[in-house]
C-alpha cells in the first residue's frame, strides 16, 4: 500500500491496542463529566444542615472542587492525545456515516479492558507496579457520596455525624 493510499483510508494507522486505548481516554473523560454532573449538589449541600461554623467551610470545598474538576477536564480534553482521537473520529465519520456498528461496542469497561490489555503484554521479568486503591475520603467525597445515595434513593435521608466518622 503506498503512502497516498494508506492516508486516504481514515484509520489506516489505528490498531486495535491504540482503539482501545482511545475508547479507555473517552471513558475516563466520560467519567469526569458524570463527576461534575454533581458539581451543584456538592456545593448547596452544606445549605441543607442546620448552619454551623463548617457550613462556609463545606461550601468552599464544593466550590473549589468543582473548580477543580471542570479545570481537570478542560485539560484533559485540550490534551493532544484526545484532539487526535476526535479528529480521527471525524474522518472516520466522513468516510462512512453508517453508526449502526457502534451499537453493538461497549459504553464502560475499556480502562479495565487497556490495564488487562497492557499487563498481558509484559513480559515475565518486567516488575508489575503495585496499585493501591485505598482512599482517603475528604468532607467533599463524603458530601458527594451521600448526595449520590440520597438521589438515587430519594425516601432515605443520610447525614454525617462525629466529624464525617459516622453517617446515619
Amino acid at each position: 500500500m503506498s503512502a497516498p493510499d494508506s492516508a486516504a483510508q481514515p484509520g489506516a494507522d489505528w490498531d486495535d491496542a491504540k482503539c482501545m486505548a482511545a475508547l479507555a481516554q473517552l471513558e475516563q473523560l466520560q467519567a469526569q463529566i458524570d463527576d461534575l454532573r454533581l458539581a451543584i449538589p456538592r456545593i448547596i449541600e452544606p445549605f441543607h444542615r442546620p448552619p454551623n461554623p463548617s457550613t462556609f467551610k463545606l461550601y468552599s470545598q464544593g466550590v473549589i472542587g468543582s473548580q477543580n474538576g471542570i479545570k481537570a477536564l478542560n485539560e484533559a480534553w485540550r490534551a493532544p492525545e484526545v484532539q487526535d482521537i476526535l479528529a480521527h473520529t471525524k474522518k472516520s465519520f466522513e468516510a462512512n456515516q453508517d453508526l449502526a456498528a457502534c451499537a453493538s461496542v461497549p459504553s464502560y469497561g475499556w480502562i479495565e479492558r487497556e490495564r488487562r490489555e497492557r499487563e498481558s503484554h509484559k513480559g515475565p521479568g518486567e516488575n508489575t507496579a503495585i496499585e493501591d486503591h485505598s482512599t482517603k475520603l475528604d468532607d467533599e467525597t463524603i458530601s458527594r457520596v451521600i448526595a449520590e445515595a440520597e438521589g438515587t434513593q430519594p425516601n432515605i435521608k443520610l447525614q454525617a455525624q462525629n466529624d464525617n466518622r459516622c453517617i446515619v
